[in-house]
């Protein structure tokens, strides 16, 4: 079954949605502003004997992946410029280690539960010991339901629309990208233009 522009557009705004979702979900459970009471600030349990050495637990600082999107106003090296939907203003996007994908065709039913039975046995392992795997458990994305079509930054041109998943920012106000998904205007967006 063939999409129209519009049914595309209105999908790949779908799973992104769901990809905030799910990192809202991981940073609400695992992190958050209001780290729970049972975790200090300085990254152990309240409670653990105090030592110099590192216990089991003690945990890397938080890397929650946080999404930054917008449209690409241009690129420079590995650096993109966007206009920042959340804000309106615009950021600036490190992608120099980031994965670049654009969505394709919606995986095979198969294909698609058995990442998914991956994902969710990984996952539970994991959580066999959060405070140990506490940062692998902040930067844990659900595997994507569409065939994922592998880009570099220089495929990415002015006009994208771009989602990306940001660990940090850097000194100079730049976000730290791990993975990039492209995607089209969305039609009167484009129609505007």
């Amino acid at each position: 079954m063939e999409l129209d522009h519009n049914s595309k557009t209105f999908v790949t705004f779908l799973l992104a949605g769901m990809l905030l979702l799910a990192v809202g979900e991981v940073y609400i459970i695992f992190g958050g502003p209001s780290r729970s009471s049972a975790i200090s600030t300085a990254g152990t349990v309240a409670g653990a004997a105090s030592s110099s050495a590192p216990t089991a637990a003690t945990y890397a600082p938080s890397s929650v992946l946080l999404p930054v999107g917008g449209q690409v106003d241009h690129v420079d090296g590995s650096t993109i410029v966007i206009k920042d939907s959340g804000t309106g203003r615009p950021a600036r996007l490190d992608a120099s280690n980031a994965s670049v994908v654009r969505f394709g065709n919606l995986k095979d039913p198969t294909t698609r539960e058995a990442e998914m039975n991956a994902f969710h046995e990984h996952s539970n392992e994991l959580m066999r010991d959060p405070i140990k795997n506490h940062d692998e458990l902040q930067r844990l994305v659900a595997p994507s339901i569409y065939v994922e079509q592998q880009l570099s930054v220089s495929d990415i041109a002015a006009g994208d629309f771009v989602t990306a998943l940001t660990e940090k920012q850097n000194s100079d106000g730049s976000f730290v990208v791990d993975k990039i998904v492209v995607s089209a205007p969305p039609a009167s967006s484009a129609a505007a233009q």
